[in-house]
């Protein structure tokens, strides 16, 4: 699909739990502005879906995080309660996901796009940033700058295309949906059996910010006591922001990234590191990452970036 009207607003709903989607986010809305794009972003967790309207924008674009081959139930819940049915025409959209892998990354788009569509809104374009895992296991420093510098290539390049209003639709197999459906309904039903046994330590002092930032208000402090309850959607906010370093999960500690290991403000100073060459992905890697090597191939033989600065 290519047409020749002009685009002249856009409007970016985006949900982030601890920071990879808003800063994609942030580079995909300031790529629109040198374009003299008129570009506002919401953070949903700070909008009303019934209050909202979209009227005055040409295009809307959707971010967030990937949770089980899956968009957050958070997201979704939103989406459904978008009123866009009275619109003469459908508006048209643009979807982004942040995941620590490429692997099955079809599943989610295709549910998302689904609850867009139901709700009068028609999606044209969607585009996976694969960018540092915040569970599991902690990336490279060098690889950890390479995704960084990726994103903000592949913001370029989105931005590039939404404007020429250039179809990108991601392929999905039915082994991708049924994946999908089975691993988040796995994970809705585990963790809200799973968020209930959060544990704060003895180091713990109250002072309330997991309480604050939690997007679910699944934590609350009573009598000096931390409690979280069953609303938890495992963004592991809570875990990497606490200045105490005091939440865990027991029996899964192994699913969490030593704090200092991974925050947005550990990732800004790696990539500001004029010393981390990022070069971790290249024709010789091996094991593991070698799929990542693939789904960047492209990107990586014309990175043109300067690869000691940031955006």
């Amino acid at each position: 699909m290519r047409v020749n009207s002009k685009i002249e607003s856009i409007l970016i709903y985006f949900f982030s739990g601890t920071g990879n989607t808003k800063r994609v986010t942030k580079y995909i809305a300031d790529e629109f502005r040198k374009k003299n794009v008129n570009t506002d972003i919401v953070n949903i967790e700070n909008a009303d879906a019934h209050e909202l309207n979209h009227n005055t924008y040409d295009i809307i674009g959707f971010g967030y995080p990937v949770h089980a081959f899956n968009a957050p139930e958070y997201v979704l819940k939103f989406i459904e309660n978008i009123e866009n049915k009275k619109s003469e025409s459908p508006k048209k959209c643009f979807v982004f996901k942040t995941a620590g892998d490429s692997f099955m990354n079809g599943g989610s788009t295709h549910i998302v796009r689904k609850y867009l569509e139901e709700q009068g809104l028609s999606v044209y374009y969607e585009r996976l940033f694969v960018m540092p895992a915040n569970v599991l296991m902690a990336f490279e420093r060098s690889l950890i700058k390479q995704l960084v510098l990726l994103s903000q290539k592949t913001a370029r390049s989105l931005v590039e295309d939404i404007l020429i209003q250039k179809e990108r639709l991601q392929k999905n197999t039915w082994f991708n949906r049924i994946s999908t459906k089975i691993f988040s309904k796995m994970e809705s039903w585990g963790i809200k059996k799973l968020g209930k046994r959060f544990k704060t330590a003895q180091s713990c002092t109250q002072c309330g910010i997991c309480e604050k930032i939690c997007p679910t208000n699944n934590i609350s402090i009573h009598n000096n006591l931390v409690k979280h309850g069953e609303k938890c959607m495992l963004c592991m906010r809570c875990i990497y922001t606490c200045p105490e370093n005091a939440i865990n999960i027991p029996y899964m500690n192994f699913f969490t990234i030593k704090k200092y290991d991974y925050t947005q403000k550990f990732v800004d100073e790696v990539v500001n590191d004029t010393e981390i060459e990022p070069n971790f992905l290249s024709s010789d890697t091996k094991g593991y990452f070698k799929h990542y090597y693939k789904f960047f191939k492209r990107d990586l033989e014309n990175l043109n970036v300067d690869a000691n600065q940031s955006d």
